[in-house]
């Protein structure tokens, strides 16, 4: 996976402030751990995304552990910050956050970095997916009013202020948007008035209260329209109902198995204190042992890249083809190794989940860039990466006529919930 761009953070850019012609209970996007003293907030409503409860095909494989780098010439950053949740996205991902932490709140960096991780956890329902969201699943335009995508459900007026589309925003890489996070926190001089996990929540979710200092444990986010019943189109179209996450008093939010029972009451409303108490869940479930990173390619992405070393396309495919199995035995990074070192790869040092192999295909030449998954070209290489569902994502290369991992694919889609692609070729 590529570097990321090194993007200053603190530039001040204008803020999606509603204009008065604008629906006051619209929000852009969508806490009380302590944050760095820095504030946020944020525009327009949007539905919660519900993640699929879907059980992996894949096994982890059994390859070599990747080395952890300690050394203090080389240290990695990302070992240093154990980021929340940082088991779920690439070292990329990891340390462009990082980067973006050390703007936002440079008097706690670190705890600002996992504070930025649950936010973008909540929003995207646990996949770290740039694409995630109505934007994308109701085929919208960019001039729709409704809709929203990526990490922190970039929505039209936030599309607006930061001067891109988000039909554009949906086609990069989960590294890349990570550059419009960090513009969107810059708004308004959001820094300044964020100073908890709440506000930096609510910076993405509903901006006016963070604009405005109404923080406190009672203040309203989401208010259900006034004696609506809650039958009603008006009703069942606010963003209080859209987000029974935060639904937190009894009987407000009511299930029996799958079946909704009550989601909202009459004339009910979200409270700040609601919303903290579901951000802070994300923030502390990603602080487990089990969600964090537990291999680390910080200092192999260091070592100088030989581009006299080169791939042997044909013998890749070659490989690949004479290798694949019947069925998928769970061991796809394995076998995608195998073909890579018989076409001449250097793989010393490579991690054992498929989803962490993007430096490694970097180190040999490949470069990531967008999904063309229409034109395919022998030698191609594609990464899905680890979801809650798959915690070792997927990765299989292109022969020519077909994808192959462990298997002959019948096409690059091998799971049925959504998943993030990443897409890379020889140079």
């Amino acid at each position: 996976m590529p570097n990321p761009d090194n993007i200053a953070i603190g530039q001040i850019i204008k803020i999606p402030y509603k204009n008065k012609n604008q629906k006051s209970d619209e929000s852009n996007h969508r806490s009380n751990i302590k944050l760095p003293e820095k504030n946020i907030s944020q525009p327009e409503s949007q539905k919660r995304i519900e993640s699929k409860d879907i059980s992996d095909e894949y096994t982890k494989e059994t390859g070599k552990p990747m080395k952890v780098a300690q050394d203090a010439t080389s240290p990695c950053i990302c070992k240093q910050y154990d980021l929340a949740w940082g088991g779920k996205v690439s070292c990329d991902f990891r340390k462009r956050v990082i980067e973006i932490s050390k703007k936002l709140g440079p008097n706690d960096s670190i705890n600002m970095a996992s504070q930025l991780m649950a936010v973008m956890h909540l929003e995207t329902a646990g996949t770290f997916s740039p694409k995630i969201g109505t934007f994308i699943s109701k085929k919208l335009t960019d001039d729709a009013k409704g809709g929203y995508v990526g990490l922190i459900q970039f929505g039209q007026y936030a599309a607006i202020d930061l001067k891109v589309k988000r039909s554009e925003l949906s086609q990069m890489t989960a590294v890349k948007q990570l550059d419009y996070v960090e513009k969107y926190y810059q708004l308004s001089s959001a820094n300044t008035k964020i100073k908890n996990l709440t506000g930096l929540y609510l910076w993405v979710n509903y901006p006016k209260n963070v604009k405005e200092n109404r923080l406190d444990d009672e203040d309203i986010v989401y208010a259900a329209p006034k004696d609506a019943e809650v039958t009603s189109e008006k009703f069942l179209n606010s963003p209080y109902h859209q987000n029974p996450s935060f639904m937190k008093e009894d009987g407000e939010y009511v299930r029996k198995g799958k079946e909704v029972i009550t989601q909202g009451v009459k004339n009910g409303s979200t409270k700040v204190w609601e919303v903290q108490r579901e951000i802070e869940k994300h923030f502390n479930n990603g602080n487990k042992q089990e969600n964090k990173a537990g291999n680390f390619t910080c200092a192999y992405e260091q070592v100088k890249q030989h581009s006299s070393k080169t791939i042997d396309i044909d013998i890749f495919a070659k490989t690949l083809r004479s290798r694949a199995e019947p069925a998928s035995i769970g061991k796809c990074a394995k076998y995608v190794r195998i073909a890579l070192e018989a076409a001449g790869a250097n793989t010393t040092g490579h991690p054992v989940p498929a989803s962490d192999w993007g430096p490694t295909l970097i180190k040999n030449g490949y470069k990531e860039i967008s999904e063309v998954f229409n034109q395919p070209i022998k030698g191609d290489i594609y990464i899905i990466t680890k979801t809650s569902t798959h915690k070792y994502g997927h990765i299989a290369g292109y022969d020519g006529s077909q994808w192959i991992s462990d298997f002959k694919q019948k096409s690059q889609v091998i799971y049925r919930d959504k998943v993030d692609y990443r897409y890379f070729r020889i140079q």
